[in-house]
């Protein structure tokens, strides 16, 4: 599973912002479209930060590689 940490991340990411419309989340001192590109940002440099790991096979866990 922890090859997909960047599209979780991304999905995390849409999930808010979808959820800042649905709840009503207010921040009236900001324009909607503002706080939907700092989400976007955010989102962004989550995906980035966060490396997706390779999957481990049962053969390299037991020491055993393939040497092509």
């Amino acid at each position: 599973m922890s090859q997909y940490n960047k599209l979780i991340v991304a999905l995390i990411g849409v999930a808010v912002m979808l959820l800042k419309d649905q709840v009503g989340l207010d921040l009236s001192a900001l324009e909607p479209t503002l706080v939907d590109a700092v989400i976007g940002v955010l989102t962004a440099i989550g995906v980035f930060a966060v490396p997706n790991k390779p999957r481990v096979s049962h053969a390299d866990e037991e020491g055993i590689y393939d040497a092509r």
